[in-house]
């Protein structure tokens, strides 16, 4: 079977036993199913891990909007991991489906801590200054209340809205909504996303 770049992302909800199950299940699979059918291109298995294969150029992006959908839906973070590489083996079955960006999604799970991004192309060139920013990002992240989270989760899923639109939508005040943009470090995470997606066309080139 002739090769292809996906990206799989791999991830948990963190403390998801202090929670009814409902509470964070609903959330997780309302985004998921965003990006295709549960089983063929998503699952969640083991209680509260999941799996979800996408395209490499969006998968930062998604990690980024997944967590402040999480946030955003009760406070429930995420770990996430993202293998890049090949998939050699495509199956109707996201699970059963094989290549080099299943088996590093795999080992960057088990290296990631509580509520951290963490990404493997399986080139150090391009990981340690990108996980570096990953890492960097979180003195914000982990702050974001469910409030920010979700005025978050709105810019990243429409870059190109205003704050004037972006109020509206949210029924918030212009003034409202700038102060908890700036307070959520938005504006570097687009900063890291276009470093990652700009370096991520030279790994593939």
């Amino acid at each position: 079977m002739e090769k292809r770049w996906v990206a799989v992302l791999v991830g948990d909800v963190v403390a998801s036993r202090k929670a009814e199950v409902e509470e964070w299940l609903v959330p997780l699979k309302s985004f998921l199913s965003r990006f295709g059918q549960e089983g063929m291109d998503w699952n969640v298995y083991r209680g509260d891990s999941f799996q979800l294969r996408t395209d490499a150029e969006n998968a930062l992006n998604v990690a980024f909007r997944l967590r402040a959908h999480m946030l955003a839906a009760g406070k429930f973070d995420v770990r996430i991991a993202i293998g890049l590489g090949e998939e050699t083996y495509h199956s109707d079955r996201v699970a059963e489906s094989n290549g080099s960006a299943y088996v590093r999604s795999g080992s960057a799970f088990e290296a990631l801590k509580k509520g951290a991004v963490q990404v493997d192309s399986g080139r150090s060139a391009f990981d340690e200054p990108i996980n570096l920013m990953l890492k960097l990002s979180e003195r914000v992240t982990r702050k974001w209340s469910p409030v920010v989270a979700e005025t978050v989760t709105h810019k990243l899923e429409h870059p190109e809205i205003n704050q004037s639109d972006l109020a509206e939508a949210l029924g918030k005040s212009q003034s409202t909504v700038s102060d908890t943009l700036k307070r959520s470090g938005v504006d570097d995470i687009y900063r890291i996303l276009k470093y990652y997606n700009t370096h991520l066309n030279m790994l593939y080139a």
